[in-house]
């Protein structure tokens, strides 16, 4: 009896555990997402402005920048677990970034955020 209470409490436990990752996971995706939504006002503003001034060649140029580091920053399959493939893929991204010369985070520039 006393065995099968320590087997239905480790059970618990694990289940808890997996219950407060999965809550965590969940609110640095929120996070996430409110910063993507953040940059992509920031991005919209401005090729609209450059549209608004004529500056066509210009907001294209700012488009094609930005498919370039969001191909940049797809998340590389490199092993099975996904934690060590989203900070690899962060880390190559970061290295990528840096030897184009671009900003990681629009917002770094315009925001200072």
């Amino acid at each position: 009896m006393q065995n099968e209470m320590k087997l239905i409490r480790n059970n618990l436990d694990l289940q808890l555990s997996q219950a407060v990752r999965e809550i965590g996971s969940l609110r640095e995706s929120q996070t996430l997402t409110r910063q993507y939504r953040h940059d992509m006002r920031h991005h919209l503003q401005y090729v609209s402005t450059c549209i608004e001034n004529g500056e066509v060649e210009q907001a294209q140029a700012y488009i094609s920048g930005i498919c370039k580091e969001i191909e940049a920053q797809k998340v590389q399959i490199y092993c099975e677990n996904e934690a060590v493939n989203q900070r690899r893929s962060e880390h190559m991204c970061d290295r990528a970034a840096l030897r184009r010369g671009f900003k990681k985070n629009i917002c770094t520039c315009i925001c200072g955020i």
